[in-house]
């Protein structure tokens, strides 16, 4: 999403990083994924998470190929994901919400790496927006 900022800074579309992680490990966790200007929230009580129903995932979701590879991704680039503190079986999820509180793409993550396609995304704020 990096590589499309700028399409999404001109709609005025506001991307969020939100995580259950104690506020120093998601300051950390946000450096590590360069995200910049974007807020990076904290969310220790996972209010958000059952606001959006999303929920634990089994652990064959968790440790299965497509999961395994995103690590295998990240070391590759030369990055080593911090160790986990808290749940790592807790769903992740992308979700666009329009400027009247409506949501406009929903996408509960079915393993860790799961995230919605970047075109997708846009084609989403475009509409949305």
């Amino acid at each position: 999403m990096r590589e499309r900022q700028a399409e999404l800074q001109a709609r005025n579309a506001v991307v969020m990083m939100i995580g259950f992680e104690a506020a120093r490990r998601m300051r950390g966790y946000c450096r590590l994924l360069k995200l910049g200007d974007w807020p990076c929230l904290v969310d220790e009580q996972r209010t958000a998470y059952r606001a959006y129903e999303l929920g634990r995932l089994p652990w064959w979701r968790t440790f299965n190929p497509a999961s395994l590879l995103g690590y295998v991704r990240f070391w590759r680039q030369g990055q080593r994901m911090p160790r986990p503190r808290a749940d790592i079986y807790q769903a992740g999820g992308a979700f666009i919400v329009d400027p009247q509180g409506r949501l406009a793409l929903v996408h509960p993550g079915r393993h860790p790496h799961d995230r919605p396609d970047p075109d997708a995304i846009l084609a989403a704020v475009v509409d949305a927006y």
